[in-house]
């Protein structure tokens, strides 16, 4: 029997960046994405994730069996959040639930992992290069796929069937 891991982030693209990583260095998890409510059609955000933690880590507790994991993950936001309370409560609701969850915070946004693999910048066309540091990586990456795909990473998608591309997408740059 696979072990599951019952991740909790801002939004689906977070579980499914981790999906991807993990099938890449052939690691054997499932990953269920512990859903935030949802919001109209706006991605996740770092306030509703704090607002949410307690309420959606006890949920995965129910659900989680013996060798699953609970997997709280976010971005660092230093450059787009400096005030850092929201960031000290997460940290500090994990804490509190440590026997049961692993809290992973990305020091970058999540998709500089992504525009730093060899993979993923031969598929956009652009220069395999370390991207770490990056100001606002996301909006590179959301530049990049809607010149060449017209397609957002994330938020509202601008025609139907840009998320079964973006899926078909993290497959291939595993």
């Amino acid at each position: 029997m696979r072990r599951k891991i019952y991740l909790i982030g801002e939004s689906r693209k977070d579980s499914e960046i981790i999906t991807a990583i993990l099938k890449k260095k052939q690691i054997e998890r499932d990953v269920e994405w512990v859903r935030l409510s949802p919001l109209s059609n706006k991605p996740g955000s770092i306030s509703r994730l704090k607002a949410e933690l307690s309420d959606r880590i006890e949920f995965a507790k129910v659900k989680k069996k013996t060798g699953d994991c609970i997997a709280v993950v976010h971005d660092l936001d230093e450059n787009s959040e400096p005030k850092r309370a929201i960031h000290d409560e997460i940290k500090r609701i994990c804490k509190a639930y440590q026997a049961d969850v692993f809290l992973v915070v990305a020091e970058d946004e999540i998709e500089s992992w992504l525009l730093s693999d060899e993979g993923v910048c031969s598929w956009l066309g652009e220069k395999h290069e370390n991207k770490d540091g990056d100001k606002k990586p996301s909006k590179v990456l959301n530049r990049l796929l809607d010149e060449k795909f017209r397609m957002k990473f994330q938020g509202p998608r601008p025609r139907q069937g840009a998320a079964k591309g973006e899926r078909q997408y993290l497959e291939r740059i595993v």
